[in-house]
């Protein structure tokens, strides 16, 4: 009688198991979701709820993607699309190890990024490399718009392109007209990236003209 009452104590957990869905099986889902991005990519997700009862799915699971991943953390959608369907919401941390352009020295606000002051480090990142510079030759010529520390990693929201023209900057002004064009000069009422508009006012006519950046102190009159 004892015996009967263990085999049946052990075998009523089972049982209810039997009924739920493995939650391994989610965690393996939601790090599958982003672990075929890239390679040096490490995903972990967190534990789900042990109280969390689902049906278990009679398909495999699909996840994606909910939320950008942002300081290394992201939530994923684990689902089931089968006959008792279901979807839950999984917080996932992601790392990354790879090859990133760092500062050999601080680097202030203003500082046009010489070859020489960066070098390439193999380093551990939260969230994906697509945060940071990977080729020094690419962010040469770049101007740091934040402060970036020695041995920092040089992130591409730190660094922008200078400007092709440059306030009260005398330039040349391109306009097409019937096939051809015309060239004359102007000077720039502020600074501008390739493609930003640009204030001009003509040399000749004083007139002040709506222009775009084009090229290292070139404008082209906006038709």
């Amino acid at each position: 009688m004892t015996t009967r009452i263990v085999l049946l104590t052990l075998l009523v957990p089972l049982l209810a198991a039997a009924g739920v869905q493995d939650l391994s099986e989610i965690r393996a889902a939601a790090e599958s979701a982003i672990g075929a991005k890239g390679a040096g990519i490490s995903v972990t997700a967190e534990p789900p709820d042990r109280r969390l009862r689902l049906a278990p799915c009679d398909q495999p699971l699909s996840s994606n993607l909910a939320t950008p991943i942002r300081n290394g953390r992201a939530s994923v959608r684990v689902a089931c699309q089968g006959k008792n369907p279901w979807s839950i919401l999984v917080t996932v941390r992601v790392e990354t190890e790879a090859e990133v352009v760092v500062a050999r020295r601080s680097l202030p606000v203003g500082t046009v990024l010489g070859e020489d002051e960066m070098t390439i480090i193999r380093r551990r990142l939260p969230g994906t490399i697509d945060c940071c510079a990977t080729d020094i030759a690419a962010v040469a010529g770049q101007r740091v718009r934040r402060p970036i520390a020695a041995e920092a990693v040089i992130t591409l929201d730190s660094i922008e392109a200078p400007p092709l023209v440059r306030r009260g900057e005398i330039v040349t002004v391109v306009a097409d007209a019937a096939g051809f064009e015309v060239r004359s000069v102007g000077t720039a009422l502020a600074d501008a990236r390739e493609g930003d508009a640009v204030r001009i006012r003509h040399s000749t006519s004083l007139r002040i003209i709506q222009a775009r950046a084009d090229s290292r102190g070139v404008v082209r009159v906006d038709r």
